[in-house]
């Protein structure tokens, strides 16, 4: 058990590092990007679907933060946690539907996508509706075996 409480320190420290990332991109897009002359229709959109992502992965990733916080400080709730994780039939599902990889994969492809919108709106457009796609694909994968399980 003092192995998984070590684990779940360091998705704490992880957790911190990602929510200062979002915070210095959001203050890079505000302070940086937003006031520099006029943009087109295309990178308005843009621009909103930029900072409406930020905000909602840094609301997720505080919500996960004090979750596993909370979790930390008391021993039940870490052994719940641990028997939650290592329960084989959600292995098993995961497994089939390609998670966590696929999960990790579409995050970062949204990510970068709201990077590239500073670039490139075409490749922001692509990015975003691959991610959307492969991510749909996958849970209709894990609640289709999750019911042929059933």
């Amino acid at each position: 058990m003092e192995e998984f409480k070590r684990e779940l320190k360091r998705r704490i420290a992880y957790i911190r590092w990602f929510i200062a990332a979002i915070a210095l991109v959001g203050a890079y897009d505000y302070f940086m990007i937003r006031n520099t002359g006029e943009k087109s229709m295309a990178q308005k959109v843009a621009i909103g679907f930029q900072i409406a992502i930020l905000v909602a992965i840094g609301i997720l990733a505080c919500i996960y933060l004090i979750k596993l916080t909370s979790t930390l400080w008391e021993e039940e709730k870490v052994r719940l946690l641990y028997a939650q994780e290592n329960d084989d039939t959600v292995k098993l599902f995961r497994e089939k539907a390609g998670m966590p990889m696929i999960l990790i994969t579409s995050m970062v492809m949204v990510l970068i996508g709201a990077i590239a919108a500073y670039f490139s709106i075409a490749v922001f457009y692509t990015l975003i509706i691959t991610a959307v796609i492969q991510m749909a694909v996958v849970t209709g994968m894990f609640f289709y075996y999750k019911r042929k399980k059933e």
